[in-house]
């Protein structure tokens, strides 16, 4: 089964205390005991109208 878990710190706990198996981070976790291969390099972008709040914005940290 695929689930979606958006905190990082519940996904290091969750490969420690086993129900998970693999998860996908946005930084390499500090923690020696779990092992961690670079997955993917890719950019990403954010596409809104010209009108949206966002478009406003020269960066967005999600």
């Amino acid at each position: 089964m695929t689930k979606t878990i958006a905190d990082e710190t519940a996904l290091q706990k969750g490969l420690h205390d086993e129900p998970l198996d693999l998860a996908v981070l946005t930084a390499p976790p500090e923690d020696p005991a779990i092992f961690r291969q670079r997955y993917l390099r890719e950019k990403l972008f954010l596409c809104v109208t010209p009108d949206h709040p966002l478009a406003k914005k020269s960066s967005v940290t999600l």
